[in-house]
């Protein structure tokens, strides 16, 4: 049994507090985890893990077409953390630094690590959208 309730107020507050009260507690029954944490709209864990499953899944099936440096026509997969890394630059603003060789601008990825629910599922919506586009089967979800 998994409960979650946001607290906003006494009347969750006496909730949180007579589901405690309330729990079981003979030798039959296991002991009980409780956790209290701040409340954020950060993106859950479980969203995350779900991101990666979709990875995965889409470095499973899909194959780029690519120049290598010698300027020949290349097919292959790309792994999780090349797609990680891909999807970023293709869906959140870069970050733009200074390449010291050249001189040039050059983007990096930006970090998943700080979007908001809003905008991790506005991300994960352009990543669906773009595997149906690739050909991918169904993407998985998350198994619980």
């Amino acid at each position: 049994m998994t409960t979650t309730i946001t607290i906003n107020g006494d009347v969750q507050k006496k909730q949180v507090a007579d589901l405690v009260r309330d729990l079981p507690t003979d030798s039959l029954i296991p002991k009980w985890a409780v956790t209290i944490e701040k409340y954020s709209t950060v993106r859950s864990r479980q969203a995350n893990a779900l991101y990666w499953v979709w990875l995965s899944h889409i470095s499973r099936y899909a194959i780029f077409e690519y120049f290598d440096r010698e300027g020949f026509k290349q097919n292959r997969h790309m792994s999780k953390e090349e797609l990680h890394a891909w999807f970023a630059l293709k869906f959140l603003e870069p970050i733009w630094v200074i390449d010291r060789t050249t001189g040039c601008e050059v983007p990096l990825p930006r970090s998943t690590k700080s979007l908001k629910k809003d905008q991790f599922s506005e991300y994960m919506e352009n990543i669906r959208l773009e595997a149906i586009e690739l050909g991918i089967p169904d993407l998985p979800e998350l198994e619980t």
